[in-house]
């Protein structure tokens, strides 16, 4: 009986063997047989934000391709938006990947004008949040992304030149004129603008009910901003259209002007809508041909500005910055001046506290570096303590002083509201973004770990920001049994206690916790069924096993005791004894350590048609 069963599930895996050997192409396919259109989210400020994106058909998905950022005007959406420019057969020309943002209650809070009413809205944030995810999440060259917009959509557009030039290539903006308040953009990056002579919603020469800047003032605002003095030529001469283009005498930066006789509150070249309501629209040009030609020569970030302006701007940053730190270090030390207890001890690990703004509150944060520079590749370490657990504690706890400088890590410490419903609240997805740029050493890869409570936090950016992270690692932690569904497959560790009465092992069904072995289970759902887990740590009490998917990138480890209470295995912390028995012979900081210094950072994109 034992040998037929054997016999059957060898042939079952010898046909699923063959089937996947037969067709891998169809499992694993490379090049797009058919262009993708599908919605992707990312949370700004603790809200959902949408965009769509398009995948040109016959693009190899192993490579990166050139991306364009569309954004609608008011009362549209990016669904309308891309009706209007029906842009899809322009992109699979240019393999150009196309995202359509979408504005809250279709409306950008950016400039001024009939469009710019949702105050309410941070799309600063979320043009940043924006930019920061697209390159990472699909197919698209961070050097080679493009924005243009339309009407209240073109001052976004217009925002991305002025404070996101380190991230752009180049910018049109249509039907609008250049009307953001604060605007000393650091590079010269080259722009397109084109309006209509007849215009009443953005009127030509300026004024109106919202006191919109002139389309001369615009271009004089760009050619000033660019330095593009120099040369001047009509690229187009057209009885209804008549383009100027601005240029240095390197030719790297340029600024065209199309002025659109005749024409209204309208896109030119695409579907006419509401000629009634919006006035007439151009035909004698195709404008998203037009700015795909005209991205297709450049690749950012642009030009910087001058090296005294870009000097002067640093100096003044590191002056405030260095001010600010010496004030939160005063407030600290008034603070705990007779706590002993939170004093760094002579010789150890300098603990530095920062800020995090978010909602336009301040969030604290410490991290320790390394005490010596290391020609090892540096990593980030971000740790979510449990209730009651200070930074110290939990550096002390993980063992962090011996990892700091043998594995080059520089540990980040959050000092976020356990009670919260969610740790993003408060630290959320720029804050990974903001630490990369702080450490750019270190940036390469990025580890969360959570212990008791602080599980949570790290289940939390595993779900919602996985796509950002390396690897993460839970401790201690019964995970909540909620909706996940990581954008990408990470690494992940998993640790428990069986006799744990805090964060049980067998789970809580009313307080929504998971099993150990449903956690387990969820994570390794994608992994191929004829991958069996490896025992790496095999004690009498204690165990460590991992699943690898060298495929499907996706590598999940289970590490358990079978006693010992609400404390981390082998820490050398010491735990309260109301926590329970503390095992001291399974060193779960070197395990979680080790498996955090053996990932590399993989690059990730997917698409999910919903």
């Amino acid at each position: 009986m034992l040998y037929c069963r054997t016999l059957m599930a060898l042939l079952v895996s010898l046909a699923l063997s063959l089937t996947l050997l037969a067709s891998p192409f169809k499992v694993y396919a490379k090049t797009l047989e058919k262009a993708k259109y599908y919605k992707q989210t990312i949370k700004v400020n603790g809200k959902e934000r949408e965009y769509y994106v398009y995948l040109p058909k016959g693009i190899n998905l192993k490579k990166k391709y050139p991306a364009v950022v569309t954004f609608h005007g008011f009362e549209s959406d990016a669904n309308g938006i891309k009706w209007l420019l029906q842009p899809e057969k322009k992109a699979d020309a240019f393999n150009y990947v196309l995202i359509f943002p979408n504005a809250l209650n279709k409306s950008w809070n950016v400039g001024k004008g009939l469009g710019s009413k949702n105050k309410s809205a941070d799309d600063k944030a979320f043009l940043a949040t924006l930019l920061n995810t697209i390159p990472a999440r699909h197919p698209i060259n961070k050097h080679k992304i493009y924005t243009m917009g339309f009407s209240n959509g073109a001052q976004m557009a217009a925002l991305a030149y002025c404070q996101f030039g380190q991230q752009i290539a180049a910018a049109g903006i249509v039907a609008h004129s250049m009307n953001i308040k604060a605007c000393s953009p650091k590079y010269k990056t080259p722009i397109t603008i084109f309006q209509g002579t007849d215009d009443k919603y953005v009127p030509f020469d300026g004024g109106g009910k919202y006191n919109i800047r002139s389309y001369k003032d615009s271009m004089s605002f760009f050619v000033n901003a660019n330095n593009v003095k120099t040369h001047k030529d009509t690229v187009v001469n057209l009885k209804t259209v008549n383009c100027q283009r601005h240029q240095n005498r390197k030719k790297t930066s340029k600024v065209i002007g199309c002025i659109l006789k005749g024409a209204g509150h309208s896109w030119p070249g695409a579907r006419a809508f509401k000629p009634e309501v919006f006035g007439k629209a151009n035909t004698e040009i195709n404008t998203t041909d037009f700015l795909f030609k005209f991205f297709q020569q450049y690749t950012g970030p642009g030009e910087k500005k001058s090296n005294d302006e870009i000097n002067q701007t640093k100096q003044f940053l590191a002056a405030k910055a260095h001010k600010q730190v010496n004030n939160n270090q005063d407030k600290t030390a008034k603070a705990t001046n007779n706590k002993s207890a939170n004093k760094p001890k002579a010789g150890k690990v300098k603990f530095e506290k920062r800020l995090y703004t978010r909602n336009k509150k301040k969030h604290a944060f410490f991290i320790t570096k390394p005490l010596k520079p290391s020609k090892k590749p540096g990593s980030l370490v971000i740790v979510f303590n449990g209730k009651g657990y200070t930074a110290r504690n939990m550096h002390e706890m993980i063992e962090a002083s011996s990892f700091n400088n043998g594995y080059n890590f520089i540990y980040v410490y959050p000092q976020w509201n356990v009670n919260a419903k969610s740790v993003t609240d408060q630290f959320d997805e720029l804050f990974i973004h903001q630490l990369k740029a702080q450490f750019p050493d270190h940036a390469n890869r990025i580890f969360v770990m959570g212990y008791s409570h602080g599980g949570a936090a790290a289940q939390d950016y595993y779900c919602d920001y996985s796509y950002a992270l390396t690897a993460v690692a839970t401790a201690n932690f019964a995970w909540r049994d909620r909706e996940c569904s990581p954008t990408a497959h990470r690494p992940i560790l998993v640790l428990q206690n069986k006799a744990d009465n805090k964060q049980p092992y067998k789970g809580n069904p009313q307080a929504k916790q998971l099993s150990f072995r449903d956690t387990i289970n969820m994570l390794t759902a994608d992994i191929n069924p004829m991958i069996m887990k490896n025992t790496y740590i095999k004690g009498k009490d204690h165990r460590c096993a991992a699943w690898k998917d060298s495929i499907e990138k996706l590598t999940v480890v289970e590490c358990s005791t079978d006693w010992g209470g609400h404390n981390l295995a082998g820490s050398s912390f010491k735990f309260s004894k109301d926590l329970g028995p503390h095992m001291r012979h399974f060193k779960a900081p070197k395990v979680i350590a080790g498996f955090f210094n053996n990932q590399q950072h993989e690059d990730f994109f997917s698409f999910h048609q919903r």
